[in-house]
């Protein structure tokens, strides 16, 4: 791999502040407007986003650029709240899909 100049790190690291800077004013946004949380967002907007309104958790994991145990869990919370059920595979018994609720479509459409 060819090595970075200071010029091109500078660029990077001013990316990465302005990254996120974004990302804290937008979670901000969202608490101050009692709004579902950003990482929970992005999980109803991938799966909104879908045709189907549902996707494979490992799918899911990997659009949301999370591991899959963290997924697992934030689907589990996102379940309880009503946003989220899950669904068995039929092909694949040790898989599910993460499936958006009417509910979760509302939270999503309101943030």
């Amino acid at each position: 791999m060819k090595k970075l100049q200071e010029d091109q790190l500078a660029v990077w690291r001013t990316f990465l502040n302005t990254h996120s800077t974004v990302i804290r004013l937008i979670e901000k946004d969202l608490l101050d407007q009692d709004q579902v949380p950003l990482i929970w967002y992005d999980v109803l907007v991938a799966l909104y986003q879908t045709p189907s309104r549902k996707m494979r958790m490992s799918e899911l994991a990997d659009k949301v650029v999370l591991t899959p145990s963290v997924i697992t869990r934030l689907v589990e919370r996102l379940e309880k709240e009503g946003y989220v059920r899950r669904e068995r595979t039929e092909e694949d018994r040790r898989g599910s899909y993460a499936v958006l609720t009417r509910e979760g479509k509302r939270a999503f459409l309101k943030a």
